[in-house]
């Protein structure tokens, strides 16, 4: 018998990550990764099937290469997660990072595909202990965008995109207590 808690723990579990104000793609795509490892292997087979089915429909809704461009473009993780190389690879990626590229600078690459290329060779600052001097993907890839001519402005543009919004919120609120006690000293001053 499958409790509402057992249920429920995943989504509280990728929910608590994912409304961190440091929150990134990558974590969305592992995020949902953890579900369907966890809904794969659930004893309820009916039930799995459904959410499997409906986790599926989700992810061909969502824009998938910029999410997998998020874990390749992560030192930590580039090609360890994905099994079939012959599907997704540097190689094949390459034509998403230009479509980006176009798209989000409004010009036309030049060596994006050479400084991805020393990406996933791992060559400076592309390796392994320049990236752990950094806690923060986003701040990585501002060092090392500074070497490069186009692929540090893809990282940077896809590592600044926002997966929640409770820091613009928390932030509405606080504008809103102030807006308040302004108004509240105002109407003070008035009556006085």
């Amino acid at each position: 018998m499958t409790t509402i808690a057992e249920i429920l723990y995943p989504y509280c579990k990728i929910l608590n990550i994912l409304q961190r104000d440091n929150a990134r793609l990558v974590q969305v795509i592992h995020g949902l990764a953890y579900l369907v490892q966890f809904w794969s292997n659930h004893t309820n087979p009916r039930l799995a099937g459904r959410i499997l089915a409906r986790l599926d429909k989700r992810w061909n809704n969502w824009e998938q290469p910029l999410l997998i461009l998020a874990c390749l473009l992560h030192p930590k993780y580039r090609m360890i997660y994905f099994k079939d190389k012959s599907v997704i690879n540097y190689t094949k990626l390459g034509k998403y990072l230009i479509y980006y590229y176009r798209v989000w600078s409004g010009k036309e690459p030049t060596c994006i595909l050479r400084e991805f290329s020393d990406f996933s060779m791992k060559i400076y600052p592309f390796d392994d202990n320049t990236y752990n001097q950094f806690g923060d993907i986003w701040r990585y890839w501002n060092y090392a965008g500074a070497s490069t001519n186009e692929l540090g402005f893809v990282a940077c543009r896809l590592y600044g995109i926002c997966v929640n919004a409770a820091a613009v919120e928390r932030l509405w609120s606080c504008m809103g207590f102030l807006q308040t006690d302004r108004r509240n000293r105002l109407m003070v001053n008035v009556f006085m």
